[in-house]
């Protein structure tokens, strides 16, 4: 069974750099990763090598290796706040709570809103307008 991309997307670390949506980081991580599924678990490999834990020579689990891939190139926010990007907002109340906060004294029923929450949305796969 194969990993699904939603899977991957689900154990890239919160705390990443909103240097890029999470599609692309998808595609880095599926290029330069592998996932295969076993009956002992997720095996992720890297140039056709296990990735195994340094001490216990155990496998690591996939969210560790892509914690580990995140902090190899420097990826992982050093105070674990993700401001630095909007690629964390999902939601529509997280979106206008953001906005309001970054336009003080702006109106959110104004066209400079809609296009902000209309090039929000077109980055963000699966935004929940109702959240």
């Amino acid at each position: 069974m194969a990993i699904s991309k939603q899977q991957l997307i689900n154990w890239i670390p919160k705390q990443h750099k909103a240097l890029f949506s999470d599609e692309d980081l998808y595609l880095l991580i599926s290029n330069d990763l592998s996932f295969e599924e076993t009956n002992a678990g997720i095996i992720v490999s890297q140039n056709g090598k296990e990735i195994r834990n340094e001490k216990t020579y155990n496998p690591v689990l996939p969210e560790e290796a892509i914690k580990s891939y995140f902090q190899q190139r420097k990826w992982l926010s050093a105070t674990g706040n993700e401001s630095e990007g909007t690629n964390h907002i999902k939601t529509l109340s997280q979106f206008e709570d953001k906005w309001i906060k970054d336009n003080p004294g702006k109106n959110m029923v104004s066209p400079e809103f809609d296009n902000a929450l209309q090039d929000h949305t077109n980055k963000i796969e699966n935004f929940d307008w109702h959240g």
